[in-house]
This record gives C-alpha cells, sequence and structure tokens, in this order.
C-alpha cells in the first residue's frame, strides 16, 4: 500500500511539473493595440463582395477540356467562406453560360 501511495504522489508531481512547463505565456504579453487609422477603402458589404467575385468567374481560364477550375480562388473571392465562394462560382459559371446560350441564339437569327 505504501508504494501504490508513493507511485501516485509521484505520478501528480510529475503531471503538475509538465502542466506547468506547458502553460500559456501569452498573457505575459502586452495586447496589440487597436489601430487608429481608418481603412483606405470603404469596406464592402457581403453581397458587394459576392457580386465581384461571380463577375470574376467568367473571367478564368478553362482548362484543355473547356472546363473552368474553381482552384486557384481569384482575388475577388478570398475574404468570402468555401460555402459562399463555391455559391458565387456557380453563379459566375451560370451567368457565363447564358451569355454563351444568348450569343448563340443571336447567331442563330441573323
Amino acid at each position: 500500500m505504501h508504494t501504490r501511495l508513493t507511485a501516485a504522489a509521484l505520478t501528480a508531481a510529475a503531471l503538475l511539473a509538465l502542466t506547468a512547463c506547458s502553460s500559456d505565456t501569452s498573457q505575459d504579453k502586452p495586447a496589440d493595440k487597436p489601430s487608429t487609422s481608418a481603412p483606405a477603402t470603404p469596406a464592402l458589404s457581403k453581397a458587394q463582395l459576392t457580386q465581384q467575385c461571380t463577375d470574376a468567374v467568367p473571367a478564368l481560364t478553362p482548362n484543355a477540356d473547356g472546363e473552368v477550375p474553381s482552384e486557384p480562388v481569384p482575388a475577388e473571392c478570398t475574404q468570402l467562406s468555401s460555402s459562399e465562394y463555391l455559391d458565387a462560382y456557380m453563379d459566375g459559371i451560370s451567368q457565363s453560360n447564358q451569355e454563351g446560350i444568348d450569343d448563340l441564339q443571336d447567331e442563330l437569327d441573323q
């Protein structure tokens, strides 16, 4: 019984020592001060960011199979979440396809 008590005490001491070594020291650092300067350009709304991304998708270069890759993400789309980007990407592809259909129909009507 004395051996179990000693082993438990040593284990507890070792765990406490290891815990102390891995403590978070970020509290010792001063907090970053908020920026007092105004942004150079006004922030765009989520709808404006999404529209810019949607408009950028048709400008992507198709690959050899004619597919427009979703990666890499256009610069206009980097502020959107993954799901928002994929929605804007699909909307951009849809708009581009519709423009192609309209152009073809115009040619056939002539």
